[in-house]
């Protein structure tokens, strides 16, 4: 429907000639639109699907090809949304599948349980840590990396629950939305991220920094408007995030500041598996038990390496409070002794005064002694 004047509504009929081995045998269909839809097997009605989806929520529905070989089957399709999904770039019409039942519905069923296993744990373990790193903020605010590795790691989350959702949406509004909210996180992904980096290495951010904001909104809002025939352009973005990122991790290794080794080998281990999310995307390898978004497995090892980095900081920032309250003991107790030395010098010396002046008949007789403020040898 994509190459005709497709205004939203029609019939569309399809002629099939099966095999014998199919005759009266249970068959799976399986339907993704962005409307209403009847399905009409050999002139008889056998499914409506609705636009909110009531009748349809991804498991194949059962048909029976019986009385022959050959067979129409037809589909009155309207999708009042049209514009909506042109205007996007997005498919407006509709996908329908036949096959095995059997098969169809273990496919879903290993699909589904796969992708909302990966979907569920690659969002709670950013989301979980992110929080723990913002609490860690507001229990000490001088820490702004917490605060910047919180954040990217709630977009990040963000980001990758859309990204499955994709794949488990049972239609293409879904997908349309959750593309869209996916694109909308990985602006606040790349930024924060870079920004957190930032934050490890310098007192305050770059100036070129917010060069790359504007870029990052810029083509963000761009691609929100038509992400399927947009998306690509992230790669631009995703060019100059790595190229900076290589650029300062690059020069704390060489400086040898502290912690960048195991900075470095977290952007190594997210690298390396980019780019097997990129190998998979251009069709040169195969997904491997439904493992989509490799990139989010790599996520992992930078989010584990640089939780570890920041907790080393924490734990060495608490050893040096340690240390100054340790160190403000021994100065309040050697203040304590020297205090008590004073007060025995002051009462010597008193007590070596006379109790009572001397009186004499043609003098007048008075005194002034100041105690010791330290205490000789």
């Amino acid at each position: 429907m994509t190459d005709i004047d497709w205004q939203g509504i029609g019939w569309f009929r399809l002629h099939i000639e099966t095999d014998s081995l199919l005759i009266n045998k249970p068959m799976g269909l399986t339907i993704m639109q962005a409307g209403e839809s009847q399905f009409y097997l050999d002139g008889k009605l056998k499914y409506s699907f609705d636009e909110n989806n009531n009748s349809w929520n991804g498991v194949p529905k059962l048909i029976s090809l019986n009385g022959g070989l050959r067979h129409v089957i037809a589909m009155r399709y309207s999708n009042p949304s049209v514009q909506k999904f042109k205007n996007a770039g997005f498919y407006s019409g509709f996908i329908l599948r036949l096959g095995k039942m059997s098969q169809m519905v273990e496919q879903k069923i290993q699909s589904l349980g796969n992708l909302t296993r990966y979907q569920m744990f690659l969002t709670a373990l950013p989301f979980a840590i992110g929080l723990l790193h913002l609490i860690l903020f507001l229990f000490y605010p001088a820490s702004k990396q917490n605060l910047f590795f919180a954040f990217f790691l709630f977009s990040y989350a963000v980001a990758i629950y859309y990204d499955y959702q994709i794949l488990l949406s049972t239609d293409i509004g879904q997908q349309l939305f959750s593309f869209r909210m996916h694109c909308a996180a990985i602006p606040f992904w790349i930024l924060f991220q870079l920004r957190f980096v930032y934050s490890l290495f310098y007192e305050k951010s770059p100036k070129h920094f917010w060069f790359i904001l504007l870029l990052a909104v810029g083509l963000s809002a761009f691609i929100i408007y038509k992400p399927n025939e947009n998306f690509d352009y992230f790669s631009m973005l995703y060019l100059v995030l790595f190229l900076e990122l290589y650029r300062v991790i690059r020069i704390a290794i060489f400086t040898k500041k502290d912690g960048a080794l195991i900075i470095g080998f977290a952007f190594l281990f997210l690298a390396v598996f980019g780019i097997l999310d990129t190998l998979m995307d251009a069709g040169i390898i195969v997904a491997f038990r439904e493992m989509e978004n490799p990139y989010a497995f790599g996520s992992i090892g930078f989010i584990i390496a640089m939780s570890v980095y920041l907790s080393r900081d924490i734990a060495r920032t608490n050893q040096k409070i340690v240390e100054q309250e340790m160190e403000q003991k021994l100065l309040e107790m050697e203040n304590d002794r020297q205090s008590k030395e004073l007060e025995d010098a002051r009462q010597l010396q008193l007590s070596m005064l006379p109790k009572k002046l001397p009186q004499h008949p043609n003098l007048e007789i008075a005194v002034f002694m100041k105690t010791a403020t330290e205490v000789g040898g």
